[in-house]
């Protein structure tokens, strides 16, 4: 998995939408790319979230970037949310169910791309 190709396309993907998007420090403490990276989201309401990708999917670690101030307690999170945390296909299906305010800014960017593309008719 290449972390830094996937979160540039990320951020130019959903952008837009979220406040921030980067590297979590728990992808940067692991060193070489594995099976698994943790992206920092903060969403437009303001919520910093943690945010697990791998192979499963996304899923929301924790509703804090650092949401562990120790690799001991980032394990225990990783292992109390293995089964109850819903893990979604894609990035898009976790903001929209996550972050309102990225759902709202989704259906306006849609709707202007539409607009623009078929514009209504003078009469």
């Amino acid at each position: 998995m290449d972390v830094e190709a996937e979160l540039s396309q990320l951020a130019e993907e959903f952008g837009f939408g979220v406040k921030h998007i980067g590297t979590s420090r728990w992808t940067k403490s692991r060193g070489a790319p594995g099976e698994r990276a943790y992206v920092a989201v903060t969403t437009l309401e303001g919520t910093p979230l943690c945010i697990e990708l791998s192979t499963r999917g996304w899923k929301v670690l924790g509703e804090l970037e650092d949401a562990a101030s120790s690799e001991a307690q980032f394990a225990d999170l990783r292992n109390h949310e293995e089964g109850s945390r819903r893990c979604y296909d894609t990035m898009q299906a976790l903001l929209m169910t996550e972050s309102p305010l990225y759902r709202q800014a989704f259906h306006d960017r849609l709707l202007g791309r539409l607009s623009a593309a078929f514009p209504h008719p003078v009469t």
